[in-house]
Order: structure tokens, then sequence, then C-alpha cells
């Protein structure tokens, strides 16, 4: 018998090397990368329609009328020494030169381009919709894919996030935030692989989120909270992985106050912008906002760019609202404590919600600031999660589970779908259209006419926007009406806030107007009331002392005139037209013989 086939021969072995393991392929529709990679695109369509809007709000300040923008790349070094406001003449403390920085940079390419910036905002926040799907796949890999799927989708899809999104200068938060999932995402790999090279990365974007926005300290708190539930990790483990993190702040703090100078941020107490700081208000109206803020993540309608004073009147310890959000905010810190000690996923939830809603509540604690849709942006993440977690509870479809789902009763899965998409489609709706609200200043103004009626503000802009297009290029017949119907609203405005300076200014500049079609005496002397009570509420105001002149020289009051006027420059010494008024008028008197 031939040796190969002897009964006692042992089979030959076969290198390892020669082994090969086929890998079965992974459906698309369990491959992260495409998912998130498809839940970016459908963020990237939601706000599509901005591409066409134009400036809006604050966009004015922080790029068409900020100099140092406009000088491109020169400009550079000038705004990492500038208050993030200091173009609209304000030292609020705000050092933000990040986004100014990318806004220079775009002007050096493509000059004053709305376009260009928000195809480049919706950019930031379709990568933003990608890293937190990411992270959540990091935070959660036995989970059903549609666990993180449903909540991205939710998130990316939610309406608080027009107000950044859709006004260019909300790219402070776009920024601050995306810097903050980054730094997250590097440092868990940093964790896993021991690399430095990853916490080099991840400590670089703490740095580039403080300088988006100085709120991106949160992320020193996350970052315990992410490195917990990621691995088992001792006190000692956690506080020694925050320390460089630490540093940065720190570092970023000299920063700040080297390049600021020591100029203390003047906070200025104004109703308008700051409604709450009256102390006695102050803390109270705090937790009423609390509970706004839930009202708003769970239902958000109405959407208004101006919650100033007084569209959420400020409330003492009486007020049930008052009482209702200090409870509920007593009660879903504790449960979020203890569910965090147990180390289950909504304890993540509901303390990543109150890390990053903690700037939000500090901001009306400390400064008697607004309310604002943009605060809510970070914290609407831990609340998406919150409520998917809820829903699984509820429906026990187990997505949270290292399975499949295990449905206890038949239809429960297409059911929790169902629910999510019905959500997904109404906030798609709202937000879709709460866009073509931001596509310029008058639009959203008059959008916001009727649910903003309270707001002062928003009176006060509407009032100024119909003048100012009454008084823009040619002569409109219906000019005059159009003066007319921005009266209505600025004395409105007036009415809520009687030292309202900037309304009184528009009031007079309306009559002024109103002077070149009807110089009766009436339309004057209103006109120089208005002027005036802004010079009494508004003593800075040399615009309102100009038109004073104006007026004056018109009615040849001369000395009145020249008073107003040399009170004007007293206020703005380099303003070379109102030299030329002052020596125009005195060279009139001399050929009057009146000097």
């Amino acid at each position: 018998m031939p040796q190969a086939y002897k009964k006692d021969r042992k089979p030959q072995s076969v290198p390892k090397k020669d082994i090969k393991i086929i890998a079965k392929p992974i459906p698309w529709y369990r491959n992260e990368y495409i998912i998130g990679f498809i839940l970016a695109a459908i963020a990237f369509i939601l706000y599509a329609n901005t591409f066409k809007n134009d400036y809006a709000l604050d966009d004015y300040f922080a790029i068409t009328t900020n100099k140092l923008v406009k000088e491109g790349f020169q400009g550079i070094p000038n705004l990492l020494r500038t208050d993030f406001w200091q173009s609209a003449d304000k030292n609020l403390g705000y050092y933000r030169p990040l986004s100014l920085i990318t806004f220079a940079i775009e002007f050096q390419f493509f000059g004053l381009s709305p376009h260009i910036s928000h195809f480049i905002n919706v950019l930031l926040y379709a990568l933003t919709v990608f890293c937190l799907f990411k992270l959540l796949r990091k935070l959660f890999p036995d989970s059903n894919i549609l666990f993180s799927t449903i909540i991205t989708l939710l998130f990316a899809a939610h309406p608080l996030h027009t107000e950044l999104v859709a006004n260019i200068k909300g790219r402070d938060e776009l920024l601050s935030f995306l810097a903050i999932i980054l730094m997250l995402c590097f440092n868990l790999r940093f964790i896993d692989t021991g690399k430095i090279v990853w916490m080099a990365f991840s400590l670089i974007s703490l740095y580039l989120g403080l300088l988006s926005k100085e709120s991106a300290f949160v992320g020193i708190a996350l970052l315990p909270l992410v490195a917990y539930y990621y691995k088992k990790t001792s006190i000692g483990a956690l506080f020694k992985l925050c320390l460089p993190f630490v540093a940065v702040f720190a570092l970023f703090f000299i920063q700040k106050t080297l390049l600021l100078g020591n100029s203390a941020a003047s906070v200025p107490k104004d109703l308008i912008f700051y409604p709450y700081f009256q102390p006695e208000i102050r803390y109270a109206s705090s937790f009423m906002l609390f509970l706004y803020y839930f009202r708003m993540l769970l239902f958000p309608h109405p959407l208004l760019y101006d919650y100033g004073f007084n569209q959420l009147p400020g409330v003492q310890w009486d007020n049930i609202q008052a009482l209702a959000g200090l409870l509920l905010f007593l009660a879903i810190v504790t449960i979020g404590v203890y569910y965090a000690w147990k180390k289950k996923p909504m304890g993540f939830a509901i303390l990543f919600f109150y890390i990053t809603i903690a700037p939000a509540i500090g901001f009306v604690l400390l400064r008697g600031g607004i309310f604002a849709e943009r605060l809510l942006y970070a914290s609407s993440f831990g609340f998406c999660i919150a409520v998917m977690l809820l829903l699984d509870r509820v429906l026990q479809t187990r997505f949270i589970s290292n399975a499949a789902p295990r449905i206890a009763k038949p239809g429960q899965l297409p059911l929790l779908i169902g629910v999510s998409a019905i959500a997904f489609i109404g906030f798609s709706y709202k937000t879709i259209t709460r866009n073509h609200d931001w596509k310029d200043n008058f639009t959203l103004v008059s959008a916001d006419q009727k649910a903003g009626s309270n707001s002062a503000q928003n009176h006060y802009q509407y009032g100024m926007l119909l003048i100012d297009k009454a008084n823009t290029g040619p002569r409109l017949a219906n000019r005059d009406s159009l003066l007319k119907a921005g009266i209505v609203p600025l004395k409105l405005a007036v009415k809520m806030v009687p030292n309202f300076a900037d309304a009184y200014f528009r009031l007079g500049f309306a009559y002024e107007l109103l002077m070149e079609t009807n110089p009766s005496r009436t339309t004057v002397d209103t006109a120089l009331l208005y002027f005036t009570r802004a010079t009494e509420t508004g003593p800075t105001m040399s615009s309102a002392f100009i038109h004073l002149g104006h007026i004056n020289n018109w009615l040849r009051n001369y000395d009145k005139s020249l008073q107003y006027y040399s009170r004007a420059l007293d206020l703005d010494p380099g303003n070379e037209a109102i030299k030329a008024k002052l020596n125009e008028i005195i060279e009139a008197q001399k050929q009057l013989g009146l000097k």
C-alpha cells in the first residue's frame, strides 16, 4: 500500500500564514460610516434652503460693518486681540476670535458673500451630525444601530438649531460644539490606543473650541463623564485625564487676559438685552426659564429671534412656574446622578444635558441675560438621547441591548419607528420653513411680529426697518405711509421701555423725514421732541445731537444749532462732517451779520 494511504498517517498541517480568513461583508445599513454620511447629508439638505439667504441681525456687526473682518488676512492679528462686539462699540468681555477669523478668510477670497458663508455654516452643521453619530456608536457599541440613528436624526432636524445655522453669526456656537465633540472622540481614541498624538488632537480641539466661544469649557466636565461611561475608570484616573485640559483652559484664559488687556467688561444694565438683571427677579426667573427650555425642546413653536424684554416677563418666587422649574431641575438632576451611579445610559443623557445647559442658566444667573434658542444647541443632544431611551423603555424594544431588538409585543418596533418618524417630519417641516424666515432682516422681523408682540426689541426693529425701507433708494410712492407704519411699533417700544433711546431716535428720524413732505409746525416739534428724549435717555448718542443741529439749522435757530453740533463733536471728536457743518453755520451767521 502506498505510503499516502497508511491509516496511521497524520494529516499534514497548513501553515498559519497560508490561511486566509474571508470576512463577511457588512451590509450598508450596518456600516457606521455610510449611515453617518447619510445622516450628515440629511442635515445638509434640511438647511440647503439657507444658501440663498442674505445677512441678518448680528451678521452686520460680525461681518459687514466689521472693519477688521473686511481687511481679510491683514485683519487677523487684530481680531486676536479684540472683543467679539468691538465693531458694535461694546466691551462685553467676549473673546471669540475664531469665527471672526473664518469670516476674514472668506472675505479675502470671496468678498462679502452671504451665500458662501451660509454654505460653510451648513457644512459645519453636517459634520457635527456625523461626529455625534460616531460618538454615540463609540459610547454604546452594543446598542442597535437604529438607537444612534434615530437620536442623531432628531438632533439634526430639531428646529431650535435654525438660529445658529441660518444666522451666519451663529458660527461661534457651531464651531464650539463641533470642537467639543471632536475633543471627546479624539480622547476616546487616546484611551483605546495610548498614542499621544490623539491626546494632542484632543487638546487642540478644546483650544479651538474656546477660541470659538468661551462656553466650550463645559467640554472639560464632559470629558470624565464620557470616559466613565466608555470604560471602567477610577476617580483618580479621571482626575489625571482632565489635568491637561484644565491646563489648556488656563492658557486660553491667560491669552484672553493678555490680548484683550485689563479693561473690565462693561455689562450694561439694559432691560432690552438683560431683562433679568434685577436681583429680586434674577434667580426665580432662571428656573422659570428652565421650565421654558423643556417646553421649547419638546414643542419648538413659535420660534423667535428675540426673547428679550418683555417677551418672557421676569418673576419672583411666588410664581408657580418658577417653583415648578426649581422642582423639575432638582428632580431630574437627582435622577441623573442616580442613573449615572448605576452607569445607566439615562444618567449619561441627563448629565450631558445639565453640563451643556449650564452656560444658558449661568447667563441668566450671573448677568440677567435673555433666553435664546442657540443656547440650547448642545443640550438638545442630551435631550434627544433621553427621549429615545424613554421610548425604548416604554415600548420595550431593547435598542440598548447587544442583540437585535427583542419586541415584547408584536408591532412595538414599527410603533417606535413611527413615533420617531412623525417627530422627525414635524421637526423637519418647522426647520425648513423657519429657514425661510431668516432670509433677511425684514423677512425675519416681519415673521415674528405676531408671536413676538411682547418684545420691545422686536417692535423697535420692525419700526426701524420700515423707516429704513422708506429712506433708501429712489423716492417711493408710498414713502409717507411706510414712515407712518414704522412710527406705530416704535411708539409701542417706548411705551414698554420708557428709556429706550434708540427707539426715540428712530421716531425723531421718521418725523424728520415727514418734514420733507409735510413741514408743519406739529411735525417739526414732534421730531424735536423725540430727538431731545433720545439725548435725555442716551446722553452719549452723538447722532441725536447732530439731527437736533440739522433741524435747528433749518429753522435758522443758529445758536441752538451750534450748541447741538458742538455737543456732538465733543462726543465724536474725529467727525469731520460735524466740523464742516459748524464752520458752515458760523460763516452763515457772519454773512447775516449775526456774528
